[in-house]
């Protein structure tokens, strides 16, 4: 995948400068038309534990947040 160069383009006055950003790509075709085949090869019960310990930091952090 090629990921287009991100150019500086000076202006008219020598300070000024802006970054042009091509657009974006289309998405690869793993997030988009091949995700509903990730259950098949990964199903979701095998990430119990998983689920499980990311809702309980969520919980606890939302508590008891960090540098307070």
């Amino acid at each position: 995948m090629d990921v287009p160069a991100v150019r500086a383009v000076q202006s008219q006055t020598p300070m000024a400068s802006r970054i042009v950003i091509p657009p974006p790509q289309a998405e690869p075709h793993l997030y988009t038309d091949l995700a509903p085949w990730w259950p098949l090869f990964s199903p979701p019960e095998e990430y119990v534990e998983e689920r499980d310990r990311w809702n309980r930091d969520v919980i606890i952090g939302v508590r008891e947040p960090r540098g307070g």
